[in-house]
């Protein structure tokens, strides 16, 4: 039902094209974009006025204007600070804050227009990415198999062990990748447990790294029964995150060692380098496993993966840092099955 339109409504339709200049006179490439800000503009007045439909309709002309800025490649910042800016044009051209509200509710549809824009985009790259990696990586695959042949040396056969396992690696992270892009959002990494020897991931790591770094970058160190109910391709991901970490911001060196503890219901992970990876501060130490937005480099998302990958395990996990050493420790739950504690 439409309420009798005030005469702050009505001046806002008459001052409408001073409004849309002062803007665009103030905004970037704002020309481009007054004939969205137009419809806008209409909308906050059918809105304010209490028009029925009026909340639809200023949402889909908020859209409108935010998808054109969207391809110009504008943040969701600059797009708000506009908003912003429209405010200020209205307060001086009709001395009053009448249309404050309806400028919030305009700014509040453009943050969740250009979030759901910027979600999409994001989704569409990584399937995209996922699906035309699948080709160089059959590739890589087929290569291999083809060169290694009987006549190679022990370690070159080792070698070509090493890249065929990565390639398989690989070629599940894609389908996994692809799978998530057909599926509803989570908010966990997903991990798939199952029996499995920690050992085995943990000799791969450690293979894989000395072959990139050299032998004497990671040295390796297992003790006990090391089976437990894990996801295998998760575990070989936060440790293999640990140990490059470890290599690439401590002094070139990681220790890895995996012992069983608590009567088999636990195995004790422990990554240790020389050196600080980070600020050795209490709050810092407690940060590190947040990811940081526009990192230099990958260390902070590889801590974040790591956390992720332990909770879903229901691992425990700490970081303790200083000037002569960093250790991070994961507590993995074995869950062996006819396994059971000792009181």
């Amino acid at each position: 039902m439409m309420e009798s339109t005030g005469e702050d409504e009505l001046n806002l339709f008459v001052r409408k094209n001073a409004v849309l200049r002062a803007w665009a006179r103030q905004t970037p490439r704002g020309n481009l974009v007054v004939g969205p800000l137009d419809a806008v503009l209409d909308e906050l007045v059918r809105f304010v006025v209490g028009e029925d439909g009026s909340a639809e309709s200023l949402s889909v002309a908020v859209e409108c204007h935010v998808a054109g800025r969207f391809r110009d490649g504008f943040t969701i910042e600059a797009v708000i600070a506009e908003y912003s800016l429209l405010r200020r044009c209205i307060h001086r051209e009709l001395g009053n804050r009448r249309f404050d509200h309806s400028v919030d509710v305009a700014i509040g549809y453009a943050a969740k227009h250009f979030l759901v824009m910027r979600e999409e985009l994001r989704e569409r790259f990584v399937a995209v990415l996922a699906h035309d990696l699948r080709s160089p990586l059959a590739c890589v695959t087929m290569g291999t198999e083809i060169v290694n042949s009987d006549d190679k040396s022990e370690h070159e056969r080792s070698v070509m062990k090493l890249v065929l396992e990565s390639s398989d690696r690989m070629r599940r992270m894609v389908d996994e990748i692809l799978g998530w892009a057909k599926r509803p959002p989570v908010e966990s990494f997903p991990a798939t447990q199952r029996l499995d020897d920690m050992a085995e991931v943990l000799r791969t790591v450690t293979g894989e790294m000395q072959l990139v770094h050299g032998n004497d970058a990671v040295e390796l160190e297992l003790t006990g029964d090391l089976r437990a109910e894990i996801d295998r391709d998760r575990v070989y991901q936060a440790t293999m995150n640990l140990v490059r970490n470890a290599i690439e911001h401590g002094t070139g060196f990681a220790h890895v060692s995996a012992t069983e503890a608590d009567a088999g219901q636990t195995i004790v992970l422990v990554v240790r380098n020389r050196g600080a990876l980070r600020s050795p501060n209490a709050s810092d130490v407690g940060a590190a496993f947040t990811p940081r937005k526009r990192s230099a480099n990958s260390r902070g998302l590889g801590l974040y993966i790591v956390d992720q990958i332990a909770r879903s395990h229901g691992a425990g996990l700490d970081m303790t840092s200083s000037h002569e050493e960093t250790v991070i420790t994961i507590r993995w739950p074995t869950r062996r099955p006819g396994d059971q504690p000792t009181f």
